[in-house]
């Protein structure tokens, strides 16, 4: 963190306004996840499988082109995959 920033005397945003943006960010997933029918839970991001990241979350082929790479050269896990 920027030493300037850290030692400012503004004071940043309110308590009221960054409870607004993290409200309105979590609706966000909420509505998302509202077309799920299938009894399934899924509530925020972090509780997606890999089905849901397929449905909510679909890569091109550039993407998996970048993907495969990024598997083979960084040696990533099926989790890091998937998330």
């Amino acid at each position: 963190m920027d030493f300037e920033k850290l030692s400012d005397r503004h004071h940043g945003e309110t308590s009221r306004t960054i409870r607004d943006r993290i409200e309105a960010a979590r609706d966000v997933p909420q509505q998302r996840f509202a077309t799920l029918i299938d009894g399934r839970v899924v509530t925020t991001n972090a509780d997606m499988g890999p089905g849901e990241i397929r449905e909510f979350c679909p890569v091109d082929e550039a993407g998996h082109s970048l993907l495969r790479a990024a598997m083979r050269q960084l040696h990533m896990s099926a989790r890091a995959y998937h998330r």
